[in-house]
Formats: structure tokens, sequence, C-alpha cells
């Protein structure tokens, strides 16, 4: 694979659907062999594929459901929930060797440079309300599962099946809806950062695919069309060129690499921690 330079970091040429999502999860779980210098790769699935987190099982799918609509199941060893891709879903890749200044040994905190990039890209290109999910909010939405009830319960696990279903620290969403999801990877040879991106609604269709009651269908149906969004929501059918997309965050890394002094390690993490 051929490279261009990204200032002091490499670009590989972006797949952007003319491979399968298991074609590209390969090349990017590669990404992370002998790693020494940055890297950065936009890739989106040829056709349509439900990717399974690190800890979720393919008996959670309609596996014939999903043969039927030609949609390819493949397994990542990042995050905890499901993702589809397809062409309409823009993924990005960042790998950084392990001492580089962005590493730091907090978790949690090792996303915030990422997601003010995208949040800063996001406003570029006309995203009106966008804003980082907090470390507090998710803290007390997790201490108010105390006091839910079964129905709330419920709806969380249902939720929490699907990547977009739920919010992450230093993710990027309007309002309650998450528009850009996290995950990441961490060996001794580095970190990669992976980004996902819906162009295009997915809270319909994805429902469908899963091992589920007809109710139950409904009920994550609905939760997804209140929790995810995506650019032809925001923007009332239009999506902005997938090249604009690309050279606005391209920019805005740019300028952030530069100012990647006042990102400080704050506490410990366990360096194989994943989330999605």
């Amino acid at each position: 694979m051929t490279n261009e330079v990204f200032e002091s970091w490499k670009k590989l040429p972006p797949s952007l659907s003319d491979k399968t999502a298991g074609q590209q999860l390969n090349i990017s779980e590669n990404l992370l062999t002998e790693l020494v210098t940055p890297t950065i790769w936009w890739y989106s699935a040829a056709k349509p594929a439900l990717i399974l987190g690190a800890a979720q099982k393919p008996s959670i799918l309609d596996l014939a459901a999903c043969e039927k609509a030609g949609i390819e199941v493949i397994k990542r060893t990042s995050g905890g929930a499901l993702v589809l891709a397809e062409p309409e879903f823009l993924s990005l890749d960042i790998t950084l060797p392990p001492d580089h200044p962005l590493i730091i040994s907090d978790i949690t905190e090792s996303y915030r440079w990422l997601g003010e990039c995208w949040l800063e890209t996001l406003q570029r290109l006309g995203v009106e309300g966008a804003r980082l999910v907090t470390v507090e909010e998710v803290r007390a939405e997790r201490r108010a599962r105390d006091n839910w009830n079964e129905q709330q319960r419920h709806e969380h696990k249902l939720a929490s099946l699907v990547c977009f279903g739920t919010l992450s620290p230093y993710e990027v969403a309007v309002g309650n809806r998450k528009l850009v999801g996290l995950a990441q990877i961490r060996r001794r040879v580095g970190s990669l950062f992976q980004c996902g991106l819906p162009l295009h609604s997915q809270s319909n269709r994805i429902a469908n695919l899963l091992v589920l009651s007809p109710a139950d269908r409904e009920i994550l149906t609905e939760i997804l069309s209140n929790r995810l969004t995506s650019f032809d929501q925001l923007f009332e059918g239009y999506v902005p060129n997938v090249a604009d997309i690309i050279s606005t965050f391209e920019s805005v890394l740019s300028t952030e690499k530069k100012g990647i002094n006042h990102h400080t390690p704050r506490g410990t993490g366990d360096p194989k921690t994943q989330r999605n």
C-alpha cells in the first residue's frame, strides 16, 4: 500500500466504497503491526455489514435476515457494541506510537483531543448544536441507573446492543443524539483510534437485523431514532461531500497536533481498555 506524507504522519489512500468491511477490518487491525509513524486512514464499506463489538456474539443477530439483505457479518477487536458499516458510513482510523504525546495513561481522557478535532470539524461544516459528551454526564447517567425501573433497564439493555445507542465521553452529539462514535485499541506497539460518522440515517434499519421480539424491535427503533443522528437528518437531506469532510478534519488535526502539549496525563487506566 502506497502512502503520502501528511505533515510528519502517513496518510494512507482513502478506501471509499472499494472494499468490503471485512477487508477493511483486516487492514485496520494490521495498522498496529510494527507501528513507527502516526498514520491516518479513511474508509467506507463497499456494501453493508454488521460489525460486532469485541464482546458480542453472532447469536444476537438474525443471520437469516442479514443473509437475505446481503449484509456481511464480522467481528472487531474494539468497541463494545454493534456498528452498521456501509457506503454511507464514513470511518477513520488513526494510529499513534506508544511514545506519542497524544497517548496518555488515562483511557477516557485520551479521547479528548480526538473529540475536540471532530467538534471543530463539524462546526466548520455548518453543524449547529454539536457538542462534546462530557465525563460528568456519562457518570451521572450511570448513577441514575440505580433508581431505574424495570422498563428503563430493559430499554438500556436494548440500546447498549448498538454503538450509536449510547453516549461515551468525548464523542460528538447534537443534543442527545450521537453523530460521531469513538473506539480505541491499545497494544504495546501503539494505539488505534477509530471513528464512525453516519452520513445517512440508520435508525430504522438496525433493529430488524437483530434477534428481537416485534415489541422490542419497535422499542429499539424508537430509541435509535432519538439517540443517533446523521448528516442527512441535520441538513434536511443534504450531505457534505466526503472530500470536504476529510479535508476539513485534516486541517483541524494539523492545527491540533501543533498544540498537543496542552494534553497532559491525568490518572491511570488499563492499557487494554476498549469501548465504543
